[in-house]
C-alpha cells in the first residue's frame, strides 16, 4: 500500500500518455574543495581573483559563477479553454 493507498504502484501511467520524455541532467560539481583563509583580507583577495562575493556567511560558490534564473521572474496564468 502507498501513501495514497493504492495498490498498483504505475497508477500514474494512465494519465501519462503522449507526454514528453523527462531526463533529468546531472548537476553534481566535478569536484568540491575547502579553502581556508588566514584573515579577512585574504579572503577579500580571494573573492577579487575569482570575481565573486564572499562574506562572512558564504557557505559555498560555483566557479565559474552560476546564474541561476530565478523562479520568480516567470507569471503563470490561467485560461480556461
Amino acid at each position: 500500500m502507498t501513501l495514497w493507498g493504492e495498490e498498483d504502484s504505475e497508477w500514474w501511467k494512465k494519465d501519462w500518455k503522449n507526454m514528453p520524455e523527462f531526463i533529468q541532467e546531472d548537476a553534481n560539481s566535478y569536484q568540491s574543495i575547502l579553502i581556508h583563509f588566514e584573515g579577512k583580507e585574504d579572503r577579500e583577495e580571494f573573492a577579487k581573483l575569482i570575481d565573486q562575493v564572499l562574506t562572512d556567511f558564504t557557505k559555498s560558490i560555483w566557479y565559474p559563477k552560476y546564474d541561476r534564473e530565478r523562479p520568480s521572474k516567470y507569471i503563470y496564468l490561467y485560461r480556461p479553454l
